[in-house]
């Protein structure tokens, strides 16, 4: 049966809204069946790392339960060997029924999702297929980071003159095929707009990074007004080191772009005149239902690819992504 493909705008629909309203403690509901159906699992790479995957996963017992299901994760602080130890493990319960997640390694996942598969249980990626998933949540990664690269770059050009050869720091993340999407899209957005601005870029994948990455391109190059960061945990950790450098929060001359949207960047967005001027992001309701709607399909053998797109947000609707 060929595979099927929902597609969610960030924007969530009436239904959604009333079912996350009665979940969003985070607390268990009861499911529908007296008898539970079994358990399905989630698991992010450093969930402890990443604000907005803390959410998500504080929202999924509650919504698979209402299907009868239970709700497991794990926090592998980006190792990759204990991401897949903590898979064996589910494998080895015997009533985990579909495993989605987000790689800290994808050809350290192949094997392991090999297993998975030999003992009927679909594994489904989250932003990025690999080898042997039987369906994605996808994110198109360059696109997304095209855009908020885009928008950056007009700014910079209504600031600063199209041709100004402008220090712009990206930090971003190359070591799997989403981030470098992303952290490519950002680049060559950008550029396309202002082509002679000058790209440093950064390793970032952690707020810590994102911290002292800004640090160190400060030393470096202390006139830089313009950071792109690739997600949300990087944008933060960016933020607060440019407010710790001096940067006043409604600097004029300074540029802070991002992806993704947790309760913590929403809440600096509230403000319109914050320099942290362009983000596009899902709310972390939007994510949790939808990953909780492949992983129930997967386990009730109709393995399905899903679309998440992301939205530009601004004070005019930072509140609906501060969780």
């Amino acid at each position: 049966m060929a595979r099927q493909r929902t597609v969610w705008a960030a924007a969530a629909t009436a239904a959604l809204a009333l079912t996350l309203t009665a979940c969003a403690s985070g607390g268990s509901a009861e499911p529908t069946s007296t008898e539970s159906r079994g358990a399905v699992a989630l698991s992010f790479p450093a969930p402890s790392q990443v604000p907005i995957w803390s959410e998500v996963l504080e929202l999924m017992p509650a919504l698979v339960a209402e299907a009868g299901y239970e709700f497991v994760s794990d926090d592998p602080n980006l190792n990759s060997q204990v991401q897949v130890s903590d898979w064996q493990a589910w494998i080895q319960r015997g009533d985990v029924k579909a495993i989605m997640g987000y790689p800290a390694a994808a050809d350290a996942l192949v094997p392991v999702t090999a297993e998975a598969n030999a003992a009927g249980i679909p594994v489904l990626g989250y932003t990025l297929p690999w080898e042997g998933t039987a369906g994605v949540l996808l994110s198109d990664g360059y696109a997304d980071g095209y855009q908020v690269g885009v928008d950056a770059g007009e700014w910079v050009a209504e600031t600063y003159g199209t041709d100004a050869a402008v220090p712009v720091t990206l930090l971003g993340y190359w070591d799997n095929d989403f981030g470098r999407e992303r952290s490519t899209g950002l680049s060559e957005g950008l550029l396309s707009v202002v082509p002679n601005a000058v790209v440093n870029e950064v390793v970032a994948p952690t707020l810590d990074d994102g911290y002292s990455g800004v640090q160190n391109a400060l030393a470096a190059a202390p006139d830089t007004k313009v950071w792109l960061a690739f997600d949300a945990a990087s944008g933060l950790g960016a933020y607060q080191a440019l407010l710790d450098s001096g940067v006043s929060e409604t600097a004029e001359d300074t540029l802070l772009a991002n992806l993704d949207v947790d309760t913590q960047v929403a809440q600096v967005l509230a403000d319109p005149d914050t320099f942290w001027r362009v983000s596009y992001g899902a709310t972390a309701a939007d994510i949790a239902a939808l990953s909780a709607e492949l992983l129930i399909a997967a386990a009730e053998g109709e393995p399905q690819d899903g679309e998440l797109v992301q939205r530009r947000v601004t004070a005019d609707n930072a509140a609906e992504f501060a969780g």
